[in-house]
């Protein structure tokens, strides 16, 4: 069954309980675990994305279908949409910052952002801008922008080419 945002959503907090749980739509003990395929609408960098999850797991009412969205449902959504997006996921970002041997506050501030955003975007709290990943991908990818990015507190001077550099 393919379910969309419209169709019996209720976002409450797991109680930390066995299953079943009572229904906070039809009241029925009958809410166990369970997988459904979901057409999810989300709004991010201001636009709204639209993409199917094939096998959302959360938990159902087996009697009404009312879909129980938890943390661990919102987790697979975001999953979902950093996949559709094609942006780097927690993991690749803080495996980066490994792999370059410099610390979260090193790099954010070479990048202009605070730590506690880096850690936020690295721990899956929020979601980078595509804007944001794009600079991380830069980041990441070429030291010749990161070599620059250290020494932007530096004054900018005419280049050969006619461009401002450092």
């Amino acid at each position: 069954m393919l379910h969309s945002p419209h169709h019996n959503v209720t976002k409450v907090a797991p109680p930390p309980r066995p299953f079943p749980w009572r229904c906070p739509t039809c009241g029925q003990k009958a809410v166990e675990p369970g997988v459904s395929a979901y057409r999810a609408k989300v709004t991010h960098d201001g636009k709204i994305h639209e993409f199917l999850i094939p096998e959302l797991r959360l938990p159902i009412c087996r009697s009404c279908g009312e879909l129980i969205f938890t943390g661990a449902a919102a987790d697979q959504i975001n999953a979902a949409l950093r996949s559709h997006l094609h942006l780097l996921t927690p993991d690749e970002i803080h495996a980066a910052i490994e792999q370059l041997g410099v610390s979260p506050g090193d790099v954010g501030m070479q990048l202009g952002i605070g730590e506690e955003q880096l850690l936020f975007w690295i721990d899956g709290i929020q979601i980078q801008s595509l804007a944001m990943d794009k600079l991380l991908r830069i980041y990441f990818g070429f030291p010749d922008v990161r070599s620059a990015l250290v020494n932007a507190e530096q004054p900018l001077t005419p280049g050969d080419s006619g461009v401002l550099v450092r």
